[in-house]
């Protein structure tokens, strides 16, 4: 993994690739390790794809899409806050020279759940960056750890039970055969593909009707 990546995120590849030996060594402690890891690395945009994926690897379907979404929700929580506190001159000053962001904000004034949800299930925008640009929002951050989560759940579902089926078909003995796996998987990805659509179609005509 380390080689795919520039030099200048280099770093990220070592730490995708020392994470499982570090879940394993910290045994029962690894689901912790791992979360507050996640929850880090959300911090400064590291694709959520990815640790959901290793996730589901590392904990199998239930426990690696429960773990992502927990971990998905305090990360999320912490750069909303973060953004509303801290980071609030620096976002602020990134949004103004940004056209989306700025109609993100606006449409997010007037259906703040909606607009989240959208904004998350279109899989458009980085899921941590829209956690900083919905904290300088006027959204109120109930609404937002909610349709977060209503959001997120779907896709950390199917890609935990994506990579938890890799896991079984290379590693682990399987009762029924593999395409069967396969096929189950692809129907699945092709459905949040379809949602996502859906989801960046009508999120597309409400940002369209706010005024930046």
């Amino acid at each position: 993994a380390r080689h795919a990546l520039p030099e200048s995120l280099s770093w990220l590849g070592e730490l995708m690739d020392a994470i499982p030996a570090q879940v394993e060594a910290y045994g029962p402690w690894g689901p912790a390790y791992f979360f507050a890891v996640f929850v880090a690395t959300q911090q400064v945009l590291v694709p959520i794809t990815v640790l959901t994926l290793l996730s589901g690897y590392l904990f199998g379907f239930s426990g690696g899409a429960g773990l992502a979404v927990a971990a998905s929700l305090t990360a999320s929580a912490v750069g909303f806050f973060l953004s509303r506190t801290l980071l609030r001159p620096q976002i602020e000053k990134m949004a103004a020279e940004n056209e989306a962001f700025q109609k993100i904000n606006k449409a997010a004034e007037r259906e703040g759940f909606k607009i989240v949800l959208l904004s998350r299930l279109s899989l458009v925008i980085n899921y941590s960056l829209l956690n900083y640009v919905f904290g300088i929002s006027s959204v109120a951050f109930t609404d937002f750890l909610a349709a977060t989560f209503l959001g997120f759940a779907p896709e950390a579902c199917v890609l935990a039970y994506v990579s938890s089926t890799a896991r079984s078909l290379v590693v682990d003995d399987v009762a029924m055969p593999a395409y069967v796996y396969v096929l189950a998987a692809l129907a699945l990805v092709g459905l949040v593909k379809a949602v996502a659509d859906i989801a960046k179609k009508a999120m597309d005509e409400s940002l369209d009707s706010a005024p930046v």
